[in-house]
């Protein structure tokens, strides 16, 4: 795999972590609405963890 200049660079100043971390908490978000989506067809109550953001 080739090294990206830009993405090595952005990296170094911790632009990449934060977005890493930002992406992390959105797929998190997703694989929870997915969970209570799942849960509603089942016909088990989807329960609230979190409020909305």
């Amino acid at each position: 795999m080739r090294r990206d200049p830009i993405l090595a660079l952005l990296r170094l100043r911790g632009f990449a972590t934060r977005e890493a971390q930002r992406l992390l908490g959105l797929r998190i978000q997703a694989e929870a609405a997915a969970a209570a989506e799942a849960a509603s067809r089942d016909g088990a109550p989807a329960r609230e963890e979190a409020g909305g953001g």
